[in-house]
């Protein structure tokens, strides 16, 4: 649909302006006036709870990047500055460290001048803040060194408040009414902010100071320094989402946290498969990419899973999850068998249809904030996603071939075999052996595949694809998905249900390879396929994973020109990271069949020590 236009008048000073229709509330769109790719916020993490800071490490109110401490899609900290003498420090340095594990910034006082006397030069103070998350709080030491010439005297004031506004508020969710928040003080070294909400859920937020500041109120800390020529003293800050565990007092929990912080860190550089090359910015690459997705992964009841992305998406995605599992197989295969375990175990059981489930369905993303228990946004569990139990499937006889883990496939085998139906009876609604979409009430997602955005898939006149929509990648998720599904049925000696299921799968090849003989590689740049409703839909992206699932479901011969490089299995992974012409690369490991996998940490300098 084409956009209206509103034009202004024209000069230098009043440039024309093209007015776009404002977004639906359906596409529950993350509101944007700067960009965060300029500002790169400083981003921790640990399990269900994340924090975004500017590079002084403070959380500024109403900032366009909605910084804050976030636990379980919950503001915890709307507020968090830091000001020597009234006044906003200036940076020297930020970064993370390496591993992600804490965040290092250093701070120095500005010119202090009060009326006509300079109190204070600048570069005399040298403030070390140090910062990092663990199960559900914030840890924080701020050192302070005088390198004046003389002894000195300064407050330091540490400015605090929480909103705790649901994550959807945060990207731009209005709504009218909000619960109640009050503020207690305690024995003048903790402040508890308790808000009540509307889903009758009671949230908390409590900052411990050590020592004690000279005056606390509802909103500030202030500390009275006084510092010899030389010294330094150090300040520790604790902020705790929901009543945490009783922990030790600030300042040795600071320590005590920060070693134990560190041991999932070398508990995944232990399992995990080593790359190693003999170009070092490869080597850095892999590091980093090692600690990013290290970062994303969150301990569950049934095992690691990938979140999906932090700020806005750090929880469980089903597609997602399934995905990163299936390319970190060969390095990893425990986080497949942590995804596997949780998607079965929130598998849909009933049909829903606010929330798109149906018996079998493999859920597309979880939410547990107040919007989503009020039923205001329907993603508490929702499952309009068309990919994700087809890949469950595959992922599952994926595992299976690398590890020869039968145990785990037996406990799977249930859900397996839900998910299969779900694909025959709810998948393919029209019978015409295609996987399609559609969503089942209003406030759903209207595309339900990788690309789900409003107007994400669209006809190459840019005119919106409606539903019901298949999509071609997900043909061939389906193609692999029965192939898996007739390996794991043979190694559970059920050949029966593997004649079914590779007569399902072969069916399915010959009906998108006929049905798709339009799909062809056009100007370096994939032609994805789409069928809306009678009509097929074609449009061009530069995504070649439509093009891979689609060879998978034509075959090795089949289908020449619509992908022109094989697809990597696990086995030979080790190649995909070699730089042609740059560096040889060294890669051990074999399957569970053949013996343990090599285990080692990448680097010393991502292998977290004490």
């Amino acid at each position: 649909m084409a956009s209206s236009k509103r034009r202004g008048t024209h000069s230098p000073e009043a440039p024309l302006v093209l007015a776009a229709p404002a977004p639906r509330e359906t596409s529950y769109f993350i509101r944007a006036s700067s960009s965060m790719a300029e500002r790169r916020p400083r981003i921790l993490k640990h399990g269900d709870t994340f924090g975004m800071f500017d590079h002084h490490g403070d959380i500024l109110p109403g900032s366009d990047e909605a910084q804050g401490l976030y636990h379980r899609d919950t503001r915890h900290l709307s507020a968090f500055q830091l000001l020597i003498a009234g006044r906003h420090p200036l940076l020297l340095s930020s970064h993370l460290l390496l591993n992600n594990a804490a965040l290092a910034v250093d701070l120095t006082n500005p010119d202090i001048v009060e009326g006509d006397v300079h109190v204070l030069a600048r570069d005399v103070l040298h403030v070390a803040r140090t910062r990092f998350l663990w199960q559900g709080r914030i840890h924080e030491r701020l050192a302070v060194h005088n390198f004046g010439a003389e002894a000195l005297e300064v407050d330091l004031d540490l400015a605090f408040a929480a909103d705790f506004a649901d994550i959807f508020e945060a990207r731009g969710f209005r709504r009218a009414e909000r619960g109640e928040t009050r503020i207690e003080i305690g024995a003048g070294s903790s402040v508890r902010f308790v808000y009540t909400g509307q889903d009758g859920c009671e949230r908390t937020t409590t900052l411990r100071f050590d020592p004690a500041p000279e005056h606390l109120s509802e909103s500030e800390a202030r500390y009275r320094l006084r510092l010899d020529r030389g010294r330094h003293a150090s300040l520790f800050v604790n902020v705790e989402c929901n009543d945490q565990p009783p922990a030790d007092e600030p300042g040795l929990g600071f320590f005590h946290g920060l070693k134990r912080a560190r041991r999932p860190l070398r508990a995944v550089a232990g399992r995990s498969t080593a790359v190693e090359t003999s170009n070092e910015v490869v080597n850095e690459i892999l590091c980093r990419s090692m600690a990013d997705l290290t970062l994303l992964v969150t301990e569950t009841e049934e095992g690691a899973y990938p979140y999906a992305g932090v700020p806005w998406f750090s929880t469980v995605f089903g597609r997602d999850g399934l995905i990163t599992a299936l390319l970190m197989l060969w390095v990893d295969p425990a986080l497949a068998r942590g995804v596997l375990g949780y998607l079965a175990a929130t598998q849909a059981t009933e049909e829903d249809p606010r929330a798109d489930a149906e018996p079998g369905k493999i859920l597309h993303e979880t939410r547990d904030g107040e919007l989503a228990r009020l039923g205001l946004v329907p993603f508490r569990r929702y499952y309009g996603s068309i990919d994700a139990t087809p890949l469950f499937v595959m992922l599952a006889g994926a595992y299976y071939e690398r590890t020869g883990d039968l145990g785990t496939i037996r406990a799977l085998d249930p859900h397996l075999q839900r998910a299969l139906e779900w694909i025959e009876r709810y998948g393919d609604r029209d019978g015409d052996g295609f996987l399609e979409y559609r969503r089942r009430q209003e406030g759903g997602l209207v595309n339900q595949g990788w690309k789900d955005s409003d107007d994400s898939v669209f006809h190459a006149s840019g005119e919106l694809a409606t539903a019901p929509v298949a999509l071609v990648e997900v043909q061939g998720y389906a193609f692999a998905a029965f192939k898996a599904a007739a390996q794991l049925a043979r190694a559970l000696d059920r050949a029966d249900e593997a004649a079914k299921r590779e007569t399902r799968a072969e069916a399915l090849r010959a009906l998108s390879r006929s049905d798709t003989g339009r799909t062809s590689w056009d100007s370096m740049r994939w032609r994805w396929t789409a069928r809306s409703g009678p009509a097929p839909c074609e449009a061009r992206t530069p995504d070649t994973s439509c093009a891979r699932a689609c060879r998978t479901a034509h075959g090795p011969h089949g289908s020449p020109r619509l992908c022109s490089r094989p697809h990597s299995s696990a086995a030979s992974a080790c190649e995909r990271w070699r730089p042609a012409s740059v560096a040889t690369t060294r890669c051990r490991t074999t399957t569970a069949r053949s013996g343990p996998t090599t285990m080692r940490s990448l680097r010393s300098d991502w292998r977290a020590t004490d």
